[in-house]
């Protein structure tokens, strides 16, 4: 087997991993919003295969040949790793919210749902693109490319998210190794 292959393929389980996981709140909110035909639910793991897809190969492609990739690319698995974690805080969040009697506390419930936030974004966009009026009018026509699409859409949302996320990742590293190399140089 090519070597190459080899490192994408020891890569690519991982990014199944993350891939899965951070989807797995827009499945969830996609279903329950009239997204449960098969098609749409194929649409829906065409979409996430394709991102997880182009995370691995990125990872690949940029990690060993690229200096500054042997910095990324670590921060990128660990930027989604954060996602998903943000996502996992904002459904306990969502959990306790409504599991308590505070009224006031109501209004962060939306906020703490970032992934709905970004699936209406993805579902307005797709829309426009199809020209179709109203938001729902995607999820009545149970179709396996106008779901994919949707998908991708969100996946690309969720990507500048995690590029974000990598970007506060890489600078938190950085700030870290400064404050580390001060205080090892330092006289006291």
């Amino acid at each position: 087997m090519n070597p190459a292959l080899a490192v994408f393929g020891g890569d690519l389980p991982g990014w199944v991993l993350r891939g899965t996981l951070c989807s797995l709140s827009s499945f969830f909110w996609a279903v329950l919003t009239g997204f449960g035909q098969p098609a749409e639910i194929l649409g829906m793991m065409a979409g996430v295969a394709l991102w997880v897809l182009i995370f691995a190969g990125f990872s690949f492609w940029s990690g060993p040949g690229w200096s500054a990739g042997r910095c990324v690319v670590p921060a990128l698995k660990r930027a989604a790793w954060i996602k998903f974690g943000v996502t996992v805080g904002g459904w306990l969040l969502f959990a306790g919210i409504n599991m308590s009697k505070l009224h006031g506390a109501r209004k962060l419930e939306t906020i703490a749902m970032l992934d709905v936030w970004l699936g209406l974004v993805a579902l307005g966009l797709a829309n426009a693109v199809g020209g179709f009026h109203g938001q729902e009018h995607i999820s009545t026509l149970n179709s396996f490319g106008w779901t994919t699409l949707v998908t991708l859409i969100d996946g690309a949302l969720f990507a500048v998210v995690i590029g974000l996320i990598t970007l506060l990742v890489l600078g938190w590293w950085r700030l870290k190794a400064g404050s580390d190399s001060k205080s090892e140089s330092s006289p006291v």
